[in-house]
């Protein structure tokens, strides 16, 4: 579960970084486990927290749910980038370069919710927004 709610906290951040209120941990927990089908290798989530890009569908699938659970995407997938950048922290370091890189990631489209997903994370990554920078 440790590892799952590390790939929570490192996928919102391919997207967005948010203010984790007390109801924010417990909703984000439950979105964990109703997103996660034991379908993602942990080693998947070694290597994204490790800032190397993930080439996987389950996990591609895994994030857009999790996208969706905390209410950054919308019915197709896209990222809501009005709604990603309401839950952007104001004293979050390099901010504006996340909101340029949320803006411009955020036209983003695939065939289904899981290949956007991943398109939002190879976007994030391309910009050079790194997890552990976001997480900071």
């Amino acid at each position: 579960m440790q590892y799952l709610t590390t790939l929570l906290l490192a996928s919102i951040a391919f997207a967005v970084v948010t203010a984790l209120t007390p109801q924010d941990i417990i909703n984000a927990r439950m979105t964990i486990q109703r997103c996660n089908n034991g379908n993602v290798d942990p080693s998947l989530i070694t290597q994204a927290l490790g800032g190397q890009m993930v080439n996987d569908r389950e996990f591609d699938c895994f994030i857009a749910c999790i996208l969706e659970g905390i209410r950054v995407s919308n019915a197709d997938g896209s990222l809501n980038v009005d709604n990603a950048l309401s839950k952007l922290p104001q004293n979050i370091a390099s901010r504006d370069i996340i909101v340029d890189a949320i803006k411009s990631c955020g036209d983003q489209r695939g065939d289904d919710k899981c290949e956007t997903a991943h398109m939002l994370y190879q976007c994030m990554q391309e910009k050079n927004i790194p997890t552990t920078t976001l997480l900071g």
